[in-house]
């Protein structure tokens, strides 16, 4: 009978878990990379309309947090 990697001691990879992967803006988990300089971004400082990061991005479009008064 073959042994689980449960049994084995092996560590259990959640596939559901999201890559450790930073933004280098603001350190929040991020899935995404700038498409100009591949830096590792969170939603927050990607724009939505280039692809770029807020370090790159040369869009008009002006992001308001919700404790800005708009």
């Amino acid at each position: 009978m073959q042994r689980t990697d449960a049994e084995a001691g092996s560590p259990q990879v959640n596939p559901a878990a999201a890559p450790g992967f930073v933004c280098s803006i603001c350190g929040e988990p991020s899935t995404r990379i700038c498409v100009w300089c591949t830096k590792d971004a969170c939603d927050n400082h990607i724009c939505a309309k280039c692809s770029r990061c807020s370090d790159c991005c040369e869009c008009e479009l002006v992001r308001l947090s919700a404790e800005q008064p708009a």
